[in-house]
């Protein structure tokens, strides 16, 4: 059988100018796509096209609760870099997987850039919420 993982054995952590951000850590969901784009070429005598691929880059989001202003510094940060106010801000993501048998990799991924960053609160009972939908060009697999 394999040995397969949940959600409570996946961290995420988003790390702003080499600083862990302590106020990001209440992840309520996170995806992450690969992204490939399949080209296909036709040649005259063949009876199928040729494919190939090209990497273009990392896309994902990740849901989480509001846990403290930090949250809301870090925004007006991207913000802030997006306006070119603070152009020298980065973000990274690192997402490790603790598997049972001891396993850990790992993925950094690096320079994060970020589309609209909404803010719910979905009722009177319920956490406010944020979404980050990023996307990076480069990433590092670790421990694998």
């Amino acid at each position: 059988m394999a040995e397969r993982i949940k959600g409570q054995e996946t961290e995420i952590l988003l790390i702003k100018d080499n600083v862990q951000q302590d106020s990001l850590r209440a992840v309520e969901s996170f995806d992450v796509e690969f992204q490939l784009d399949v080209t296909s070429v036709g040649f005259l005598g063949e009876l199928a096209d040729r494919k190939d691929e090209t990497f273009t880059g990392v896309a994902g989001s990740l849901s989480l609760q509001l846990e403290d202003k930090g949250v809301f510094k870090f925004v007006d940060e991207i913000v802030q870099r997006a306006q070119s106010r603070t152009p020298g801000v980065q973000v990274n993501a690192k997402a490790s997987f603790s598997f049972p048998n001891g396993d850990r990799p790992r993925f950094m991924f690096f320079d994060l850039r970020f589309s609209a960053i909404p803010f719910s609160f979905g009722g009177r009972t319920e956490h406010g919420t944020m979404k980050l939908d990023f996307e990076c060009s480069s990433y590092k697999l670790l421990g694998a």
